[in-house]
Order: C-alpha cells, then sequence, then structure tokens
C-alpha cells in the first residue's frame, strides 16, 4: 500500500472515531432525559390522590410517556415541552421533581385543587414560558427562585391562597405578556419603575390582595397595556393622569381601593383617558373620589360597555353627550352626591341593561322615554329627589327583572302598563313614595316576582285577590297605606312567602288561618282592625317572629300575648240570650214587688223588698257588664257632649277659629271650671278624618312630657247623622290665634316633628327634624323640653339669637372642650357651623330642611376641615425603639389580629407629648393573617372619626415596612395603667366608685338623687351592670329583658339622671 493511500484511510479512520465518541454520549444524554421526565411525570401521578376523571388512566408503562393525556414532546428529542391537565378535577400538590424536566415551555394545571407550596426547583425550567397555577389551593410565599425562569411570557397564579410580599426578582420578568396574580394574600406594593421594564405587557390583574401603596405613574410607559385590574387592594393617591398614552387599553379596574386626595383634580383622570379609544370598562368605584365630572367625560371611547364611578363623592351634574356611548350596556353612578335631572338622552342608549343611579340627590321627572331602553333588566333610582308620575313606558321593557323607584317623591298610580309586558322577576320597590289608588288586578302577571314592597304610600281600597297569583313571591311589603276590607285567601297560594308587612292599614276581619301553614319567618299585622282569635300554629307558635300590636278586637294566641281569652259563637248567643232572661225576670220582679209595695203597708217588709231589689238590679247589671266582650278604650280622657263645645264656640263660629287644615279646623273655646283651664282649643275633624283622630288620640296618650299641650277631652257623637270627633286641647295663651297652622295647639319643643301632630306621613324630613334637635341638645347641654323653652321660645330660637357671633356663651363646657381646635377663630368658626346644621334640620316647615344626604355632606365638610384628629407620624423604627424590639418584657396581649405592646417615647423624639415620657399601648397587626389589613383600615377610620370621654383615645397609626421589607401596620393607643376600663372600675368597686366617676356625672346624679350614700348606692349599681354586658364571653352576659327591667328598678328607685346621662 503506498504512503498516500495509508495516509488516507487513515484519516477517514481517524474522523470515524471523533463522530463515534460525539454520538455516542448524546444517545445516552437523551435517553437520560427521556428517563427523567418518565420518573418526574410519575413522581407528579404520585402526588396526585384524587384524580375524580381518570385523568392518569392512560399514564401506564404500555404507553410512551409523549403519548400520555395532556403531555406534549418535542419532536427532535422526545423531551416534554407540555403538561396541560387544566380542570381534571385533581385534589394534591406538586413534586419537587417537576423541575427536572427542563424543556419544559408550558405548565397549565389551572381549575384543579392542587395544594402545598410551589416547588423552589421550578428556577430549573429555565425554558418555561408559560406557567398557569389559578384557581387551586397553593399557599405559602411565591419563591424567589421563579424569578430566574425570565423567559416567562404567561404567569397565572390567581385564585390561590398564596401570601407574602410579592418577590422583586418575579416584577422583574420582563418578558411577561400576562401578569395575574388576582385573589389572594399577597402584600406589598408596585415597584416605582415597573412600568419601565414591561414592554411587553398586556395584562396587569392583581385584584383582590392586600396590596398597599401608590399606583405607580411608570404603568403608562407600558405601551402593549389591554387590562389593568388592581381592585379591591388598599391603594392609595391619585389615579395616574398618564393613562392616556395607554392607547391599546381596554379594561380599567380600580374599584375598592382608596384612591383619591378628596380635591376637585381627583376626577382628572379622564380627560386623559379620551385618548383611549379601545376602553371598554371603566370601573373606579368605591374609592375616595371628589370633585365633578369634566365636561369633556362624554369623550370617552364610544367602545364603553361599563361605566361604574358608584361610592365616591362625586358631585354637580351628568355632563351633556352622554348618548355618545351607544354600547353602554352597564352604568353605575350610586352612592354619590349627584344633583340634576335624570338627562332624558340616557334612554337613546339602546344597548343598556342596567342603569343604577341610587343614592344621590337627583330631581325632576324620570324620562318619559325610558321605555325605549327594551334591553333594560335592572333600574335603581332609589333615595333620590325625584318627583312627578310613574312613566307608563316602562311597560315598553320586557327584559325588566328588576326595579326600584323607594324613597323619591312620586306621586299618582301605578300605570296599568306596568303589568303588561315588564315580567319583574326578582323585585318591584316603589315604597317611600306619595302614590295613590288601588293596587291594581293586573298585579296577578307577575308570577316570577320574588319581592313586593309598596309600603309607606297612600295606596287604598281592598288587597286585590289576584294578588295569590304571585306564586314565586317571597316578602310582600304593603305597611304604612290604607288598605282596608280582609286579608283575601287568594294569599294561601303563597306557599313561597317568608316575609309579610301588612301594618299601618285599615284591614278588618280575622286572621286568616293559612298563614299558620306558610313558612313565614317574620308577619306583621299590627296596627289594623283584626279581630277574632289568633292563631298558635305556625309563625304563630313564636312571639318575636310576629307582632298584632294595635288591633283591639284580637283574643286567645299563645299566652305570651297576653290576649283575653275567645268565646264560641255559641256561647256567646247563650250569653246574649242569658242577659236578656236576666233582664226580663229582674223588670218583672220589679214590677210585682211594685204592686205587693202598693197593697201592703208594712214598712219592715217594704224595706226588705226594697233591698233585695236593689241587690238583685245591682247583680244583673254586673251580669250584662261581665257578657259583654272586652273593647280597648280609644282613651282615658273625660267625654264632653257636642252640645256644649257647640255653645263653648259660639255655634263653632268664624271668630272663634284659630287656624284650619286638610285634617279639620281649630277653635278657641270657653268652657266651665270643671276643666280647669277655661280657655281651651277644640280641634274638629273633617268626617273623612277618622284615621287622623285615632292616631292623635293614640299618640298622645302614650306622650306624657311637659312641652307636649296637655289633651283635656275627646268627644264622639252623631250629628245629623253624622260622625263628630273633637279633641280638646289646653290653649296656650301666649301662642298665636291666628297663626295658619296647627303648631300652637298640637306643637313640641321634643323630638317629634310638628307636622307628625297634623297628620302627616313619617317621612325622611322628620327624621332630620329630629336629629336638629338631638344634635343642639348635645351641643348646649339643654333639654328641648327644659323650662326655660316654651311655645314661643323654642331651643331652635335659644341658639339662632346666638349665632354667629355668641356661641361660646351657650355651648356646654364640655363640649367646648372636646371641640376646641387649638385656634379660637376656628374653633368658633366650627361652633357656629355645627349649630348652623342644628338650626336648619330643627326647621318648623319640612319643606325647609335639608335631606339627609345634605346634612350627612354639612357635617362630613365639618369634620374634615376642624375636627381630625392631627396623627403625628411614627415608622417602624421608632416602635420598634419604644418596646425594646418587641420583647417579650413589654407584650401586654396577643389576639386574632395581632399584638399588644407597652411602649414608652422620651420627650422630643416623637412629638406625642413635651416635656415627659409617655407610655403608650402599640397594637401590632398580624398581616400574615387573612383579614387583617381590613381590620386594621377599619379601626383606624373608626376610632379616628370617633372622639368620646369613655373610649380609648387613638393617638396615631403606623403604615410601613419592618426590617426584612414586609408590610408593617399598628395602632397607638393611650396606655391605661390599671389595663382595660373593666379592670379599672372592677378595681373601684365597691367603695370607691365616686372618684372614678365623671365629676359632671356626680353632679348631675347629686342633683337628680340628692344624698350622697344613696348616690354612691346608684352609681355602683350601674358600673355593675356595666361591668355585666362588657363580659368577653357572650353567654356571661345579661339579656336584654333582664337588663331593662334592673335599668328601670334603678331608675324608679333613684330617679332620672339629667343631661348626657339620661337613662
Amino acid at each position: 500500500m503506498s504512503a498516500g493511500v495509508y495516509k488516507f484511510w487513515n484519516c477517514i479512520l481517524s474522523l470515524s472515531l471523533i463522530c463515534l465518541t460525539q454520538i455516542i454520549p448524546t444517545s445516552t444524554a437523551t435517553v437520560q432525559g427521556n428517563e427523567t421526565d418518565q420518573l418526574a411525570l410519575l413522581a407528579f401521578k404520585e402526588k396526585i390522590i384524587h384524580d375524580p376523571q381518570g385523568a392518569f388512566s392512560s399514564w401506564n408503562m404500555t404507553l410512551n410517556f409523549c403519548s400520555w393525556a395532556g403531555i406534549t414532546c418535542s419532536e427532535q428529542h422526545k423531551r416534554v415541552t407540555s403538561i396541560n391537565l387544566a380542570s381534571k378535577g385533581f385534589v394534591g400538590s406538586l413534586p419537587r421533581d417537576i423541575g427536572n424536566m427542563s424543556f419544559l415551555t408550558e405548565i397549565v394545571l389551572t381549575n384543579n385543587s392542587l395544594q402545598g407550596t410551589i416547588p423552589q426547583e421550578v428556577d430549573r425550567l429555565f425554558r418555561l414560558q408559560v406557567l398557569s397555577l389559578g384557581q387551586n389551593a397553593l399557599e405559602g410565599k411565591i419563591p424567589d427562585t421563579l424569578g430566574r425562569v425570565d423567559r416567562l411570557v404567561i404567569l397565572e397564579l390567581f385564585s390561590n391562597n398564596l401570601s407574602g410580599m410579592i418577590p422583586n426578582s418575579v416584577f422583574n420578568l420582563s418578558s411577561l405578556n400576562v401578569f395575574n396574580l388576582a385573589n389572594n394574600e399577597l402584600q406589598g406594593s408596585i415597584p416605582t419603575d415597573f412600568g419601565l421594564t414591561h414592554h411587553n405587557l398586556e395584562k396587569i390583574q392583581l385584584s383582590d390582595n392586600r396590596l398597599s401603596g401608590t399606583i405607580p405613574i411608570s404603568l403608562s410607559n407600558a405601551s402593549k397595556l389591554q387590562v389593568i385590574d388592581l381592585q379591591f387592594n388598599s391603594f392609595i393617591g391619585p389615579i395616574p393622569a398618564d393613562f392616556g398614552w395607554l392607547l391599546f387599553l381596554q379594561k380599567l379596574v380600580l374599584t375598592n381601593n382608596n384612591l383619591g386626595f378628596g380635591g376637585k383634580g381627583d376626577l382628572s383622570f379622564l380627560e386623559s383617558l379620551i385618548n383611549c379609544s379601545s376602553l371598554e370598562i371603566l370601573n373606579v368605584g368605591a374609592n375616595n373620589l371628589h370633585g365633578s365630572l369634566p365636561p369633556r367625560t362624554a369623550n370617552l371611547s364610544t367602545e364603553l360597555t361599563m361605566i361604574s364611578l358608584a361610592d365616591n363623592w362625586i358631585s354637580g351634574s351628568i355632563p351633556p353627550g352622554i348618548s355618545k356611548f351607544i354600547n353602554l350596556i352597564f352604568i353605575s353612578l350610586q352612592g354619590n352626591n349627584f344633583t340634576g335631572i335624570i338627562p332624558p338622552e340616557i334612554t337613546k342608549l339602546g344597548k343598556l341593561q342596567r342603569v343604577i343611579l341610587s343614592n344621590n340627590r337627583f330631581s325632576g321627572n324620570i324620562p318619559t322615554s325610558i321605555g325605549n331602553l327594551s334591553m333594560l333588566d335592572e333600574i335603581r333610582l332609589e333615595n333620590n329627589d325625584l318627583n312627578g308620575t310613574i312613566p307608563p313606558s316602562f311597560g315598553n321593557c320586557p327584559m325588566l327583572v328588576l326595579l326600584d323607584l323607594s324613597q323619591n317623591n312620586l306621586s299618582g298610580t301605578i300605570p296599568n302598563e306596568f303589568f303588561h309586558v315588564s315580567p319583574f322577576s326578582v323585585k318591584l320597590n316603589l315604597s317611600r313614595n306619595h302614590l295613590v289608588g288601588s293596587l291594581s288586578p293586573g298585579i296577578g302577571t307577575l308570577k316570577t316576582l320574588i319581592e313586593l314592597d309598596i309600603s309607606e304610600n297612600e295606596f287604598s281600597g281592598l288587597i286585590s285577590a289576584q294578588l295569590g297569583a304571585c306564586i314565586a313571591l317571597n316578602s310582600l311589603y304593603i305597611q304604612g297605606n290604607f288598605f282596608q276590607g280582609y286579608i283575601p285567601q287568594s294569599m294561601r297560594n303563597l306557599r313561597s312567602l317568608q316575609n309579610i308587612d301588612l301594618s299601618r292599614n285599615n284591614l278588618s276581619g280575622k286572621i286568616p288561618d293559612f298563614f299558620a301553614t306558610l313558612s313565614l319567618i317574620y308577619l306583621n299585622l299590627s296596627w289594623n282592625n283584626l279581630e277574632g282569635e289568633v292563631p298558635t300554629k305556625g309563625v304563630f307558635a313564636n312571639a318575636i317572629e310576629f307582632s298584632i300590636a294595635g288591633n283591639t278586637g284580637l283574643c286567645g294566641g299563645i299566652p305570651g300575648l297576653q290576649l283575653p281569652r275567645c268565646s264560641s259563637d255559641r256561647s256567646n248567643k247563650h250569653k246574649v240570650s242569658s242577659d236578656q232572661l236576666f233582664f226580663l225576670i229582674g223588670y218583672i220582679l220589679g214590677l210585682l214587688t211594685f204592686c205587693w209595695i202598693i197593697k201592703s203597708s208594712d214598712q219592715f217588709l217594704f224595706s226588705r223588698v226594697h233591698i233585695w231589689r236593689l241587690l238583685a238590679f245591682s247583680w244583673i247589671k254586673r251580669k250584662i257588664k261581665m257578657s259583654r266582650p272586652t273593647r280597648q278604650v280609644l282613651s282615658p280622657f273625660i267625654r264632653v257632649p257636642y252640645q256644649q263645645l257647640h255653645q263653648a264656640t259660639n255655634g263653632f263660629s268664624p271668630t272663634n277659629l284659630v287656624s284650619k287644615d286638610c285634617f279639620g279646623s281649630v277653635y278657641k273655646g270657653e268652657i266651665g271650671s270643671e276643666y280647669q283651664e277655661k280657655s281651651l282649643a277644640i280641634k274638629v275633624f273633617n268626617e273623612e278624618s277618622s284615621k287622623a283622630f285615632n292616631t292623635e288620640c293614640k299618640v298622645l296618650l302614650y306622650m306624657i312630657q311637659r312641652n307636649i299641650v296637655t289633651i283635656r277631652s275627646t268627644c264622639l257623637s252623631t250629628v245629623k247623622n253624622r260622625e263628630f270627633r273633637a279633641i280638646v286641647y289646653n290653649l296656650k295663651e301666649h301662642g298665636s290665634t291666628t297663626h295658619s297652622s296647627l303648631v300652637a295647639v298640637a306643637g313640641t319643643c321634643g323630638y317629634m316633628p310638628p307636622e307628625y301632630y297634623r297628620g302627616s306621613r313619617v317621612s325622611t324630613k322628620g327624621d332630620v327634624y329630629s336629629y336638629g334637635i338631638i344634635l343642639l341638645e348635645m351641643l348646649t347641654g339643654k333639654k328641648a323640653t327644659d323650662l326655660m323653652f316654651d311655645e314661643g321660645f323654642k331651643l331652635q330660637n335659644f341658639v339662632s339669637n346666638a349665632l354667629p357671633y355668641s356661641v361660646r356663651n351657650i355651648i356646654d363646657p364640655v363640649n367646648l372642650h372636646e371641640l376646641d381646635t387649638g385656634n379660637a377663630a376656628e374653633t368658633e368658626i366650627c361652633l357656629s357651623m355645627l349649630f348652623d346644621i342644628g338650626v336648619k334640620c330643627a326647621m318648623e316647615v319640612p319643606q325647609f330642611r335639608p335631606c339627609i344626604d345634605d346634612t350627612l355632606s354639612m357635617l362630613e365638610k365639618v369634620r374634615s376641615k376642624y375636627m381630625d384628629p392631627k396623627l403625628v407620624t411614627l415608622s417602624y423604627m421608632d416602635l420598634r425603639q419604644a418596646t425594646n424590639g418587641f420583647s417579650s418584657t413589654n407584650l401586654v396581649g396577643a389576639g386574632a389580629f395581632g399584638s399588644v405592646y407597652k411602649g414608652r417615647f422620651i420627650s422630643g423624639k416623637s412629638g406625642i407629648e413635651n416635656g415627659t415620657e409617655t407610655a403608650v399601648a402599640i397594637k401590632v397587626f398580624n398581616l400574615e393573617r387573612r383579614g387583617a389589613v381590613r381590620s386594621f383600615n377599619t379601626e383606624y377610620r373608626i376610632l379616628r372619626d370617633i372622639q368620646h370621654p369613655n373610649l380609648v383615645k387613638m393617638i396615631t397609626a403606623c403604615t410601613s415596612v419592618d426590617q426584612e421589607g414586609h408590610d408593617f401596620r399598628a395602632i397607638l393607643y393611650e396606655f391605661m395603667d390599671c389595663g382595660s376600663l373593666d379592670i379599672f372600675v372592677s378595681l373601684a368597686l365597691p367603695n370607691d366608685v365616686i372618684n372614678i366617676s365623671d365629676p359632671l356625672m356626680k353632679l348631675t346624679t347629686s342633683a337628680s338623687i340628692g344624698d350622697d350614700k344613696r348616690v354612691e348606692y346608684c352609681l355602683t349599681k350601674l358600673y355593675i351592670i356595666g361591668l355585666a354586658c362588657s363580659k368577653t364571653s357572650p353567654k356571661d352576659r345579661p339579656d336584654m329583658r333582664k337588663l331593662l327591667r334592673e335599668l328601670e328598678s334603678i331608675k324608679n328607685s333613684f330617679g332620672i339622671l339629667l343631661r348626657r346621662y339620661e337613662l
């Protein structure tokens, strides 16, 4: 062989050997990798303890693992690249071996019941692009190592029980398109530069966590963002106006946070969103946004399907141009301070399905074209100032299932069109308006209706028998109307009924027996004219579940009702005939005796017979009286005959007329001395005002108060076949006899508004009046019924005369100390504003009083400007130093939501108090526990707003991070050396109660009781009651009936305590 040939073959052999040395290890590695993947999959199968759908039935050795269900392998290497086993119902956990499948690019295990933690070994999956473990039961922290999987495009860990901080390494996964960690217990904040490194991010969904801090402005740099969902967290600060740069934004959901500064600029972000032409969902409800909607709000995206600004502090009117939102399906503006009318152009939005504008101050009429919204299924306009009538066009809304127009000023009747098309399958609420007429028979067409509420209106007539056709009805409320007649028997068909309120009507007849067969939870039949026997079965077996008060003709029932026994019809008839028989026998005996006396001259016999006759007559009269059915007397007042009133008023002459209204007339009259006061006021009721007469008698019968005009007598008579009703009052000599209202007769300086005594219906304006009186009493420390006030000079006049420059002269000194802002001028303004609110609320004329919402707004304005506590700022390190590093020696106690430590601050360091060392109680919240953040927020807000001498004082709160970067929250309180208030009181019992009592309490109690020993004994009994009520265990506390009995006993023994401590 030549040298050239030899060299050629030698090269060939060398190359072959080199190739073989490369090929053999590769093949070996592939085999080893396949075995590793198979073993990892089998380890995963072992960790699944429940496979309800049999997803692992194909996972056996007869098949190659690449053919197993849910597994995908690569073509070249036959390595596992995808595990997709979503919604299989698995119960189990994730094995650490999952990190051995290094070729994995996708793990999709959503919607199972996987438990345990996410394995740290997930960082080995360097090729992983999709990790979807949402809707499981995973817990613990998100592993820091997950941040090394830098090819991740989709990260979905939503709806688990993950807790702790979101690792910064996860926030740094810059390749993410979808970042969804919603519905967990995660803490911390979003890094301020997050948006600068996530140019491909399309969705960020961190809702339903415990995140805090501000929403970073840098999010506007993530220009591909389509979804921002941060709802149900604790974010603060403004909503970034730079969101307008997100041209692809489709969904912005920030509801249920604390966003906004409470200023006019809170809504400026809306104008920037005009650039987001693809925006479909805008929800920023339940935040702290103030101001009014910018005029350009109507230029937002026409693609909007949902707008929710609910439960903020937004004022002003709805800007014109709302009809541009042609794709709008849902709009909610409830719980704000919107005013003006509901714009008619809203009825041009043909796709609208839900309109919620409740709890605002909208006025005017409901648009008559509301029926154009043929897709409407829910409309809620309750608690506004709407007036006019209910538009008949509601009948053109065939999809409408819920309509709530309650608490407005609507009048007229219910349109018949209501019942032609509208199904109302859920709820129809028209309560607290001024609607009249009868309940249309068309009500029977609402066969799927669940709740019907037409209470507190002026409906009359019979309850329609067609109501029995509403077979799905669960709740029926028709109280506070003028319905009359029997309760229809057709209601026995309403087998689903659980709640019924028919109270305060004019219903008569017996209580239907079928009520006892229904599955009722609540039944109120009070204040009607029902009679007969009360059933004892079903709902009537428990006196707590039903009410029949004010029906004077009822009898029987369970013993707890304490009603008279019933007599059967037969025995009643028998008693009537016996009475007649007794009377007849007595009459005959009387005649015989008379004849005998004439015939006989025996004086002794005459005396005996006369005595026997008197005894017989008395016995017969008693039997007749006992046989009559008992009837509740309307009032105990002396009855005065019609003739005497006619004479006293000079024949009800115009010269004696004091005033006149829709219920009747008031005359001045002169009556004899047996009524003790010669000049009286006589209120004569119209014939159709019998209910007003009965109501006024009942009210004045049970209300004994110095400043309510005294009722002297009543008159019930028949004049020329017509009923005559009148009430006689004391006449206030200094009152005006020419006043146009009846206030001079039935007015009061008490809590009840004057219009109630004139027969007006109960209204929210009446509630405002009562609140105004209470507010003025609290501020002045005087009662509206104090002796210094009378009909011509009331508490309102007393305060008005001092406004605005002399309020310090009328303020209760105790309140002056509590309301002192530290600045004399500010304190003066604050007091003047509070007094002015009270006077406005207590105006005599209802129309001049503010509504409840306005009152709350005015009070909120005063509170936020002058009365918010000025809290100092403390850091985590300040608290750590004050408690010696939260040492166990400083620990006072621990509970579910955290621990309480005793701390001390050196003068000048914290700014809490200068000149002394201050001891405080520091409550540190355990943020690992679900709900702890909400507990902190609630406790802080409540104690920040409440200032009361008997509540422990909150000094400040701390929201910070600890040494490890975890969220830290704490509240600082005054430290009580004796421990809790109950321990403080217990140590003083029974010999030292005087020393622990408020000096004002001691002063007023002494003035009321007099004797020091009795004062001490009275206070001791009150303290003992307080301690019993504050027991830790509910079973150790007294029930309300026992408590009321004890308080009543103290009241009867020692009199009524005065001023703010009155029982």
